[in-house]
């Protein structure tokens, strides 16, 4: 019954209704437990994506800005921007070296000094399905005690 609560929470986790656009954080939402403690049977499904969180919560409105320069004094930096770090990586081709924000769109590149993000709505997508799995559990721990009253009965 657990597992199988587990395995419905998880699939229903993937069908939550946000934009995926690269389907990775839907192909991440996996059944990672199973096992008995003690007396109890317990399970988890989850995802290793760390942006999962700013999927499932709201995120409040903020600014976005280029990353700072890996030297760069930590006094001159925006509340919420981060420093570039060291060695090859997408740093090594940033705009301008943390003086503009890049992105596409169309085929047309556009450049920023910073953007304001609005904030997002939260999908809840987690929380709304271990109410699901939740409930499949309880159905399922219900229909095996039918079975086993069908057992005794006979």
């Amino acid at each position: 019954a657990v597992r199988v609560a587990a395995i419905a929470g998880r699939d229903d986790a993937r069908s939550g209704g946000w934009k995926d656009q690269s389907g990775e954080l839907r192909r991440t939402i996996q059944v990672t437990a199973f096992s008995w403690q003690g007396a109890a049977c317990w399970s988890e499904y989850r995802t290793q994506k760390p942006y999962a969180l700013w999927v499932e919560d709201e995120t409040k409105a903020h600014w976005i800005f280029p990353k700072a320069d890996y030297n760069a004094p930590t006094a001159g930096l925006y509340a919420g921007q981060t420093r570039r770090g060291r060695g090859k990586g997408p740093h090594e081709h940033a705009a301008g070296r943390g003086k503009a924000l890049r992105w596409q769109i169309d085929g047309q590149q556009f450049f920023a000094r910073r953007v304001y993000h609005p904030g997002t709505f939260g999908f809840h997508f987690m929380r709304d399905s271990a109410k699901h799995a939740r409930a499949v559990l309880i159905n399922e721990i219900d229909r095996g005690f039918n079975n086993l009253r069908s057992v005794w009965a006979a």
